[in-house]
């Protein structure tokens, strides 16, 4: 029989091996105390299966291993460990992962050390965080407990009390991650999906998520289901990517997974089925209504719902439109399922009732050659314009310049601005330009294939130029959905001016004015239905001084 950690009591005898370990260093001074019983251990020792002798002393009722010994033994798996000493400091130094360096005197037999047993006065530290394990020095070697080094690291430590057999696993075991790192492992994983038709337009917003570094990418196929193109946002640095097509998909299950154009993305371990279990923990992260990189946390409600002929994880993991094809995670910070749907009742209250298919769905999808999205290319811009071919700014002064690109799904994921004069005007890479000195210069925006436009920035140590700047030039809103577009007034004739704008049509879309921030202010645009407009933002003393938005609402 064995008896796992934290099970000691077995008919008449209690047995304790919380087994420790050893290091072979030069040790200075030691702590004086009374010297416990030490005599040599009669247990016989497995590792992975393999019986191995190690040198071991039982301590009151516990065995004590030497910690090289153990980096030796596990050299190699997934358990290894790297161990060395700061003679300067008196610490014991251990890196996870490490390779253990052998220094010599490894797994060698030793005389019975068995007169003298006195606390270590080292320090230990793992990963760089001091650890609280039990060390006693016997014959000028530090021995440890190894139940608790194996805690600290992660390896298994087991006993076989009907044969007498302590049982070291190098298995890497699995330790609960605080929600906090849940979140700081797994967020960066998960990313932002848009599609779009065959005329560049936005149709649909959802989640999903990497499982490996090199593009693959797992979303519900109801995310991906008709779109002509796709990109995605990664959270860590906002970056886009194109969508290159679909590996494989499954309608039935509502899951696809999706080849991203791409190297080095962060991705999710994919967790096992025995996680899946009523009552534990879980934690959804996904984009819900375009909210990005957002965590809720629940328990699993049923491991395996039936619902409309399909098997979900269902969960109290709160869901809302666009978490659509994020990622269940478990407590280890694991993927287990793929966020799908949330059901509310007849009268729509909200019931915590909250669905995701199972991620064994993806585990024999193709990986490697996938089918493009369209027959028609509409990831790449077939047309880019500025506003204007040409402005004038006094020295010092800033704006932004606004490229229209056809598709609009192109818009601001693979342009280029460049200035042919630094010491004139310079630009960033988000198109705002900085007056610096009078003269000309050229500011050039380039698409991903080769595409250009450009204006003329004359710059003049006063300007009497005062003109209107919207720093939008198309904007694309779903029904209720809210933006806000930033309007500059450059250089005005007058601290005192008045903005006004022209909506022909408010049944499309709302407008509200917002505050002014120096010279700047914001229109925030709200879609009501279906439909185009334009909407004209002039000066209301001048009317002549104005400039346009389009926008569109699916």
């Amino acid at each position: 029989m064995i008896i796992s950690k934290g099970l000691c009591i077995v008919k008449k005898r209690v047995v304790a091996l919380l087994i420790a370990i050893f290091i072979s260093l030069p040790f200075g001074l030691f702590v004086n105390a009374a010297s416990p019983a030490v005599v040599l251990s009669p247990q016989t020792i497995m590792v992975d299966g393999t019986k191995i002798r190690f040198e071991v002393y039982n301590i009151d009722g516990y065995n004590y291993f030497k910690l090289r010994d153990i980096a030796y033994v596990l050299n190699g798996t997934e358990s290894q460990f790297g161990v060395s000493f700061d003679a300067t400091l008196g610490t014991i130094l251990v890196t996870t992962g490490e390779p253990y360096i052998p220094v010599g005197g490894e797994m060698v037999l030793g005389a019975d050390k068995s007169s003298t047993a006195v606390k270590s006065p080292q320090k230990m530290y793992i990963d760089g965080k001091i650890a609280s394990i039990s060390a006693f020095n016997i014959g000028g070697n530090n021995f440890f407990k190894l139940r608790e080094l194996g805690d600290a690291l992660g390896f298994g430590v087991d006993f076989d009390i009907d044969t007498g057999t302590v049982l070291i696993s190098s298995e890497k075991k699995k330790v609960p991650l605080t929600a906090e790192e849940i979140y700081a492992k797994c967020s960066p994983a998960v990313c932002y999906v848009e599609t779009y038709n065959e005329k560049g337009q936005k149709i649909a917003g959802g989640s999903g998520f990497f499982i490996s570094s090199d593009g693959l990418l797992v979303t519900n196929w109801h995310v991906i289901k008709g779109a002509a193109a796709a990109i995605i946002t990664v959270p860590d640095t906002g970056k886009q990517y194109d969508v290159a097509g679909i590996c494989d998909c499954d309608e039935k299950n509502d899951a696809a997974l999706l080849r991203v154009n791409g190297t080095k993305f962060p991705y999710l371990n994919i967790g096992s089925a025995d996680t899946v279990v009523g009552g534990a923990e879980v934690y959804a992260i996904g984009n819900p209504l375009g909210m990005q990189s957002s965590i809720s946390e629940g328990i699993i409600s049923n491991p395996r719902r039936l619902y409309n002929g399909v098997y979900y994880i269902q969960s109290t993991t709160p869901l809302s439109s666009g978490s659509s094809g994020g990622a269940l995670i478990n407590k280890f910070g694991e993927v287990i399922g793929i966020t799908t749907a949330t059901l509310l009742s007849d009268q729509g209250v909200v019931q915590n009732i909250n669905l995701s298919i199972p991620i064994t769905v993806v585990e024999n999808f193709n990986r490697g050659s996938y089918t493009p999205l369209s027959d028609t290319s509409v990831t790449l811009p077939r047309s880019i314009t500025l506003k204007r071919t040409s402005v004038t700014l006094p020295v010092g002064a800033t704006m932004m310049m606004t490229a229209s690109i056809t598709p609009y799904n192109a818009a601001n994921k693979s342009i280029t601005w460049t200035t042919s004069n630094a010491n004139v005007a310079t630009v960033s890479d988000t198109g705002e330009v900085t007056a610096i000195a009078p003269g000309t210069a050229t500011i050039t925006v380039t698409t991903v294939n080769g595409l250009k436009a450009s204006c003329t920035v004359t710059v003049e140590k006063t300007s009497k130029i005062t003109y209107i700047n919207i720093t939008s030039a198309e904007v694309i809103l779903n029904k209720g959905e809210q933006t806000k577009i930033n309007i500059e007034v450059v250089n005005p004739q007058s601290s005192v001016y008045t903005l006004t704008c022209q909506n022909p049509d408010k049944r499309i879309v709302s407008v509200k004015w917002d505050g002014w921030i120096g010279d700047t202010t914001s229109l925030t645009l709200t879609g009501v239905s279906s439909g185009q407009v334009v909407i004209k933002v002039y000066l209301k003393s001048d009317p002549t001084i104005y400039d346009t938005v389009t926008v569109t609402v699916n």
